[in-house]
């Protein structure tokens, strides 16, 4: 998806319970502009004062996150893929076979792929890592494909780390797979996020979703 903006404007406020702010904003020349931290080969690390990230300089991932205070860390690593999208009928992998049939598609709000291998969003590479920083926020951004980014935000101060992803226009056709020439590659596709960690959390993840 494009964006026309050569700007991203970001500011501090408080607003009181069931409140609301009104802002304007014009044009002046005593703001502080962010800047972006040459990447090198050394371990990328980011803080906002409360956490800590660092990345891989080998594999441009996330590798680890760290309470400042307390000083405890924890392995953790942001995964983007996709399934290929069922169409309906059965499914192999799946045991025992009579629950793996169904003339269910995948389709909007039914998430059934027709296998459990995970692929790469496109080619597979390197995602790309680009270091922003300013006065209140610290942003790291990182594009994966032509088709999925994300930007990973530290407001300074704040007791938490933002995510906020891009995905689409997802492409029908997936050249980059090695298919026999007799096979189409016009696959649906189930496009997901995984955050992987060495919490031992026996599967509970919560969310503010529903």
């Amino acid at each position: 998806l494009a964006n026309k903006a050569t700007h991203i404007l970001t500011f501090s406020m408080e607003v009181g319970n069931m409140g609301y702010g009104i802002f304007t904003a014009k044009k002046g020349s005593g703001a502080q502009v962010a800047q972006e931290r040459p990447v090198g080969t050394d371990p990328v690390v980011v803080s906002n004062g409360v956490y800590e990230l660092t990345f891989d300089p080998e594999t441009a991932q996330l590798k680890s996150m760290k309470n400042v205070k307390s000083g405890v860390a924890v392995d953790i690593g942001i995964q983007w893929g996709w399934y290929n999208s069922s169409v309906g009928g059965c499914t192999s992998e799946i045991s025992p076979y009579e629950y793996s049939c169904s003339n269910q598609a995948s389709g909007a709000y039914m998430f059934r792929p027709n296998t459990s291998e995970l692929m790469y969003p496109g080619p597979p590479g390197k995602p790309t890592l680009k270091v922003v920083e300013g006065d209140l926020v610290t942003e790291v951004y990182q594009g994966f494909s032509s088709w999925v980014t994300h930007v990973i935000r530290l407001v300074k101060n704040q007791p938490y780390v933002e995510v906020e992803y891009t995905v689409g226009p997802i492409p029908i056709d997936t050249p980059w797979v090695k298919v026999p020439a007799d096979v189409t590659t016009n696959w649906g596709k189930e496009v997901i996020i995984r955050y992987d960690t060495n919490i031992s959390s026996k599967g509970t993840f919560y969310a503010d979703s529903n």
